[in-house]
């Protein structure tokens, strides 16, 4: 009896053991999301350019997409898990879990543009609060997004799209292919638009982020570490930027009168991208407020040209 008992315990562990295995790949498969090489890459160990390569993928290949870390995408071709980076693919494609509407903006009570049935593929374009931005049989719209296999991951890497966008409009640009480093740092900005704000955030995981978390965030998404704090980050990087000279891209500081208080992402037009207060979001504001009241610090720039 003691033997019985005993095969039992060992195959009820094993069991466990292949379940634990195998949940992780199970929320992978769900996510049922592809994405399609533009050209011809390689795949590599970890996400930058300096690992090993696992193999090379032809353009126009179909691969299945798992995430996103450091710009690059991680992927999985031919039984081998890797990276690549992020502008060599498009098309990102999301499975509905039901039958479901897709409307003209990111509203529960906007006119529908679509329907879609239950196991449908639909390319996925960008996000605005908790709705996606999709594209099927050639009308584009917004689609909640607990109606689709789609991970937080995938989600919170998309563009920010207007909630207003028409079937003829599209993304707004994030400029991800562009040689310069503040292009690249307003494009990685953009896609934090409509995130919470979070005491001492300063990652998706844990919610959202503050002011001076989301600038952090955002260089080390282009690879530049930068002090943590406001304050750390404007006694901490030594190039100092006069307005004048200000380019999308820059840090804006800003003082209450007394001490640093906030800064932003400058991303041109007299604006910046931040992350404001407790209650609100990751949105884009005008900067002529601050000038008209003596608040703007000055401007950095943690890099050389």
């Amino acid at each position: 009896m003691k033997t019985r008992n005993l095969k039992v315990k060992i195959m009820v562990s094993a069991a466990l053991a292949v379940s634990t295995f195998l949940a992780p790949l199970t929320g992978v498969i769900a996510e049922a999301t592809t994405v399609t090489a533009k050209s011809g890459v390689n795949l590599r160990a970890s996400s930058n350019n300096y690992s090993s390569k696992l193999g090379y993928i032809a353009a126009g290949t179909n691969v299945q997409y798992l995430g996103i870390q450091n710009g690059y995408y991680k992927i999985s071709y031919n039984g081998k898990i890797g990276y690549t980076y992020n502008s060599y693919w498009k098309g990102s494609t999301i499975t509905a879990t039901g039958n479901v509407n897709v409307r003209s903006s990111a509203s529960s009570s906007s006119t529908k543009v679509s329907y879609v049935y239950k196991g449908t593929d639909v390319k996925v374009l960008g996000r605005n609060g908790n709705y996606v931005y999709i594209e099927h049989n050639g009308k584009k719209g917004f689609s909640y997004k607990s109606y689709w296999f789609i991970s937080s991951t995938l989600f919170n890497s998309l563009p920010y799209v207007s909630s207003t966008a028409s079937s003829t409009s599209s993304v707004i640009q994030t400029s991800t292919t562009s040689n310069t480093i503040g292009d690249r740092e307003v494009a990685e900005a953009r896609k934090l638009i409509g995130a919470p704000y979070v005491y001492a955030g300063e990652s998706w995981s844990e919610g959202g982020f503050d002011c001076s978390g989301l600038t952090q965030y955002v260089y080390g998404r282009v690879g530049y570490r930068i002090p943590r704090t406001a304050t750390q980050q404007w006694y901490g990087i030594d190039t100092k930027i006069s307005s004048s000279n200000r380019r999308p891209g820059d840090i804006i500081v800003m003082t209450d009168g007394y001490s640093i208080s906030h800064v932003g992402i400058y991303i041109g037009d007299n604006k910046m991208i931040h992350s404001p207060r407790p209650g609100k979001t990751v949105e884009i504001k005008s900067l002529d407020w601050y000038q008209s009241v003596g608040r703007i610090k000055g401007y950095l720039r943690p890099y050389w040209d």
